[in-house]
């Protein structure tokens, strides 16, 4: 809970801050998520080729 004066930011806090703050941290994690997998199919294509 966020408590504090009219005109204090409350709704800037939770809006500009906090809520977009949590939105990239998500998009973050999408994105390592995506390299990761990325990584490995690279991995297993260089195998196979190295095998060959």
């Amino acid at each position: 809970m966020i408590t504090g004066f009219s005109g204090s930011g409350k709704s800037t806090l939770l809006n500009e801050v906090i809520y977009k703050g949590l939105k990239k941290l998500k998009i973050l994690q999408i994105l390592h998520l995506v390299l990761i997998k990325l990584f490995f199919q690279k991995i297993k294509i260089i195998s196979k080729i190295l095998f060959i």
